[in-house]
């Protein structure tokens, strides 16, 4: 699985990154690449129908990285649970796929 994402400021791009999510074997790896810096690798730890949850407690931030989908609402977080830091975003689907919402 691939996706992209990009954080606009008026049409200037201030941030650019690539998330994989691959099955090696067994494991499930949440794969994160951001411009220059190193690949960061994130295991999948519990999972269902309405939700993943990736974690890397080696990192700095994030360390956890969750999905969940509750009826045409997906959310999505990044955190580090000991230091209380969290970033949400969240989108609904619509007849032409997931946006966020109005």
């Amino acid at each position: 699985m691939l996706g992209s994402g990009r954080t606009v400021d008026g049409a200037r791009t201030i941030h650019r990154e690539q998330m994989f999510i691959e099955a090696r074997g067994d494991e499930i790896v949440y794969v994160v690449a951001t411009g220059d810096d190193p690949r960061v690798e994130f295991q999948l730890v519990r999972a269902s129908d309405q939700e993943a949850v990736f974690e890397n407690l080696g990192h700095d931030f994030p360390q956890r990285i969750t999905y969940q989908r509750s009826g045409e609402e997906l959310r999505a977080w990044i955190e580090n649970p000991a230091e209380g830091r969290r970033m949400e975003w969240s989108w609904t689907r619509s007849p032409l796929g997931w946006s966020p919402p109005r």
